[in-house]
């Protein structure tokens, strides 16, 4: 039966821009319906080592839209991309990268199997029918694409709400998140939205939880622009006290 409890889908867009590569767009759907969808258009930076190593970019979301897919609907989208391939398509799909081409990540999970799709460049087949499944899914005008005339669906759902530019709001949006779902990339992305926002206490219980949370365990380690990060170098994002 679709879905199983352990299902989950996330998909991050990535553009190549003068500091690296910067997150735009991240959507994530559970097994409870549960879609949240955000875009960014700034980010924290910072050297996991100070004196060298790569730079990493902590995307600031604050421009949001979440919603609950009806239990029909929800189906249908998790059998979707099953039928599509998903649970088997190769790790690496489309053309060689170029400047005005993005990158989308995707992670799907289902019936305890994983599979993780890096996709760029110019594609077609089971993977563009797959990214134009997910962007139909989407608020209007919302979309995942990498350039080089991706497919597009007409809009499946109606009554998703559009997403609201509000760093209040996204805060606590953020936290209820947290607490009904176990996901470590949701809590760097809370973590991240009470930093911009100056809330050192706010930041540092969100950092305590994030340290708390077991590595072998966490389900929302999701392949992204950032790497499972160690709490020692968030603490450096901190807010003054």
């Amino acid at each position: 039966m679709w879905p199983p409890a352990d299902f989950e889908f996330h998909a991050e867009q990535l553009a190549l821009g003068l500091d690296g590569m910067q997150v735009q767009r991240r959507l994530r759907v559970y097994a409870d319906g549960v879609v949240v969808y955000g875009t960014a258009t700034e980010s924290l930076r910072g050297r996991v080592d100070p004196t060298a190593g790569p730079t990493v970019a902590l995307p600031v979301f604050e421009r949001m839209s979440v919603y609950r897919l009806v239990p029909g609907s929800l189906r249908a989208f998790a059998r979707r991309l099953d039928r599509l391939g998903i649970a088997t398509m190769a790790p690496r799909q489309g053309d060689s990268l170029s400047p005005e081409c993005s990158i989308v990540l995707l992670r799907w999970r289902a019936f305890g199997a994983e599979n993780r799709i890096l996709v760029q460049g110019g594609v077609g087949g089971p993977v563009a029918e797959l990214l134009a499944a997910i962007s139909a899914h989407l608020p209007v005008g919302e979309r995942f694409e990498t350039g080089n005339g991706s497919k597009q669906l007409a809009a499946v759902l109606r009554g998703v709400p559009e997403p609201l530019a509000d760093r209040a709001a996204a805060m606590q949006v953020h936290e209820s998140l947290c607490e009904a779902h176990v996901d470590e990339q949701l809590l760097v992305d809370a973590f991240t939205l009470a930093c911009v926002s100056g809330d050192r206490s706010r930041a540092q219980r969100l950092l305590a939880r994030y340290s708390a949370l077991p590595r072998s365990t966490a389900p929302g380690a999701v392949e992204s622009a950032e790497p499972r990060l160690d709490a020692r170098f968030l603490q450096r994002f901190l807010p003054p006290q």
